[in-house]
């Protein structure tokens, strides 16, 4: 350093810390997570579902993409659910090797909403009020009748949901 500062290469300190003589310099008391969740939900912040999927894996693991996956699939199969019905890859849903099949994905929605009363639900995007627009998707795969009776029928549930109304 120049002006006759000491140099900071003199003031390191090599070596091992004791345990018991560390101290927390700066902590941090986030918000509760049924808040944190409607914001990540609502606006489908991808970092925050990262940041949750690995400080999952980190309770009882290194917070690693492993522990994280592993303590996902805890969770999964504590429902009753076979592991060849997921593949967790990540936390924000965004990797291609992630795979859940329709049954999951209901049983998870429904635990949801019976385990959390409207909590779960007010963390979920409304359409035209939070700045979003409705899509969704209907697969239709292995089934044995012609192409032509599933477009029928996908048809029919895309009028169903365009005349809906409370």
């Amino acid at each position: 350093m120049n002006g006759g500062a000491t140099d900071v290469n003199t003031l390191a300190v090599t070596g091992q810390l004791p345990l018991d003589a560390a101290r927390t310099l700066v902590g941090h008391l986030s918000q509760p997570l049924s808040d944190f969740a409607v914001e990540m939900m609502k606006h489908s912040q991808n970092l925050f579902a990262e940041t949750l999927f690995h400080t999952l894996g980190s309770i009882e693991g290194d917070g690693s993409a492993s522990a994280s996956q592993v303590a996902v699939g805890e969770v999964l199969t504590a429902w009753a659910t076979a592991p060849d019905q997921f593949v967790v890859a990540d936390g924000s849903g965004l990797s291609r090797d992630n795979y859940l099949t329709a049954h999951l994905l209901v049983t998870v929605l429904d635990r949801m909403q019976r385990r959390s009363a409207g909590r779960f639900e007010s963390t979920l995007p409304i359409t035209g009020r939070d700045g979003k627009t409705l899509g969704f998707a209907i697969l239709a795969n292995n089934f044995a009748v012609p192409p032509g009776r599933i477009t029928t029928v996908i048809d029919c549930v895309v009028e169903r949901l365009a005349n809906f109304a409370r």
